[in-house]
């Protein structure tokens, strides 16, 4: 099994612009913050945070392309756990 394992090229300088497509791929996970205000946009912008690293890191790029949707399908569903637990906490359980 000797497959070829395309490296993403790491930025030497982390202040070079990102093409837009892989600026798009990266924080996709921020939309989070037309759902869920502050806690979508902070774990919005958290998930592209990581995006990003692992985009700049040496990871092979079949590995990046699968763990970027992994990063936001995560920061969703902490949004939606949140999202219960204040659920939860600000109106206890009244009974409908």
């Amino acid at each position: 099994m000797n497959e070829p394992t395309e490296r993403v090229q790491s930025s030497p300088n982390p202040s070079e612009k990102l093409p837009t497509l892989v600026a798009i791929a990266c924080f996709w996970p921020v939309i989070l913050v037309a759902f869920g205000g502050l806690v979508g946009g902070l774990l919005g912008g958290v998930a592209g945070a990581v995006n990003l690293a692992l985009y700049r890191s040496s990871i092979p790029r079949w590995a990046l392309w699968m763990l970027n949707p992994l990063v936001g399908i995560i920061a969703i569903i902490l949004w939606l756990v949140i999202a219960v637990l204040l659920e939860l906490t600000l109106n206890g359980s009244q009974p409908t």
